[in-house]
């Protein structure tokens, strides 16, 4: 390619076409649109949003834009992220803070067991099997707060079975219908203030710490 001739001491200049990708134009129509008229979920967006961390909000951000542009069914991968951080958190804490478990002082006699445990949970555990772990460790400290957010997470169909890996992406996708996700996403957005409840009643009333 030839470029334009220039002169001594003349800044080079490159020609810069502008971008014209039709998915990317449509997407720009449709949030554009959005612009005269409020979007199904948009207050509870709002409401969740308060309660993430910063890097958490970065994927509700993410969520939200793909919930505007028609992508529903593709958001539940981040969704079940967010939860399965926030369920992290609580095993993070009784490591950061050698709390003992409440079901049993006998579940893990040192420091040492306890992190290598649930850190296994962490690392290790699909967002269902922590959901068991939630329980069987009662990890709120209080037993029906521990049982009842294990149930929840394991009714959430969409994100048990994605988030368990119990099928492949695809098929995973295939099998979702547009009509029940804004009720499925409301479940996750109410079990996410539940666990942010918990865990701040959780912190004021902590277990005893391992000695």
């Amino acid at each position: 390619m030839l470029w334009k001739p220039r002169k001594g001491f003349e800044r080079e200049i490159f020609s810069i076409e502008p971008l014209n990708d039709s998915f990317i134009n449509e997407s720009i129509k449709k949030l554009n649109e959005l612009q005269n008229k409020d979007f199904t979920l948009k207050d509870d967006f709002a409401i969740i949003e308060q309660i993430l961390k910063p890097e958490e909000k970065q994927i509700l951000n993410l969520i939200k834009l793909l919930y505007c542009i028609d992508f529903k069914k593709e958001i539940f991968l981040f969704l079940g992220i967010i939860l399965e951080s926030q369920i992290n958190n609580i095993f993070a804490d009784y490591v950061a803070n050698n709390w003992q478990v409440p079901q049993s002082q006998n579940y893990f006699p040192n420091k040492i067991a306890l992190e290598r445990n649930f850190k296994d949970i962490i690392i290790k555990k699909s967002l269902s099997e922590k959901a068991d772990q939630v329980q069987r460790f009662n990890i709120f400290n209080d037993t029906e707060t521990s049982k009842t957010i294990q149930a929840n997470i394991q009714s959430l169909s969409i994100l048990r079975n994605y988030g368990g890996h119990n099928k492949p992406l695809n098929e995973f996708l295939e099998h979702l219908t547009i009509d029940c996700l804004d009720d499925e996403i409301k479940k996750v957005f109410s079990l996410l203030r539940d666990i942010k409840k918990a865990m701040e009643i959780l912190h004021k009333n902590p277990p005893s710490t391992i000695t």
